[in-house]
């Protein structure tokens, strides 16, 4: 299964694993997923240009998502994550720098625009999310880096990392992950997804074809682009949350 690993309130986890733990999809070989903490962080160096909302409306909170595709340094904390201090709970080191996506891919700019165009997309069932690649001056956002190997996070998966946030109340600046192992534009925009409903709160399932997959479970996501449900059952949920989940109305709580 491709594990994206997933933290709950003590541990790091691939996109799959345990309610309130790091998730991260992906993981090496003779590895499984860790679930044990929610939440998440990340650091991001500068942005590259605004992308623009996916919709008309924009959160009454101001609350975005932020894409990092410039690297960044981060900071290891013992709490919940925080995208304005670069600061990452699900950190396996003190700190590190990771590195800009893909550098030196002649196609750089495309594959960026094509990772941006595909997470607005697929955001598109909530239009009040907006998305940008500019940092915000302030929070909330919900901050996903994109660039590097899970090795200089000391983190064992290799797509994605984020903390599992029940009901969202940990923290509303967020901060995710994407490695460069993920192996196409479209599976890095479905990872990215990923990560958001994760620090919303929404927990993993074994629908191969689901966003969701991997995510605290053990699935192994398909190659199609992923899709957002408004009924799958998840194989482990936040307390109070009804299942099967609606993960189209998980996205709709961006806001809130």
């Amino acid at each position: 299964m491709v594990r994206l690993v997933a933290i709950a309130s003590a541990a790091i986890v691939v996109v799959v694993v345990g309610v309130g733990c790091d998730a991260r999809l992906g993981h090496p070989a003779g590895t499984s997923a860790d679930s044990n903490n929610p939440g998440g962080s990340n650091d991001s160096g500068g942005g590259s240009g605004d992308a623009g909302g996916s919709g008309a409306a924009a959160c009454a909170t101001g609350r975005v998502v932020y894409l990092e595709f410039e690297g960044a340094t981060l900071a290891q904390t013992n709490t919940a994550s925080d995208a304005t201090q670069s600061k990452a709970v699900w950190m396996g080191v003190a700190s590190a720098t990771l590195p800009k996506f893909r550098p030196n891919a002649a196609d750089r700019a495309t594959q960026i625009a094509d990772v941006v165009n595909l997470i607005k997309q697929k955001l598109s069932v909530a239009p009040e999310i907006t998305v940008v690649t500019t940092r915000p001056a302030a929070g909330p956002y919900f901050m996903i880096g994109f660039g590097g190997v899970h090795q200089t996070v000391n983190v064992p998966y290799l797509y994605a990392v984020n903390r599992l946030d029940c009901g969202d109340t940990a923290t509303k600046n967020d901060v995710a992950w994407v490695f460069e192992d993920s192996p196409t534009t479209q599976k890095t925009a479905d990872f990215a997804v990923g990560s958001i409903l994760f620090g919303l709160g929404a927990t993993g399932t074994t629908d191969t074809n689901d966003c969701m997959c991997g995510w605290l479970t053990n699935c192994q996501p398909s190659n199609n682009a992923c899709t957002v449900s408004p009924a799958i059952s998840a194989a482990i949920s936040c307390p109070n949350q009804t299942n099967p989940q609606n993960e189209v109305s998980i996205l709709h709580s961006f806001c809130q």
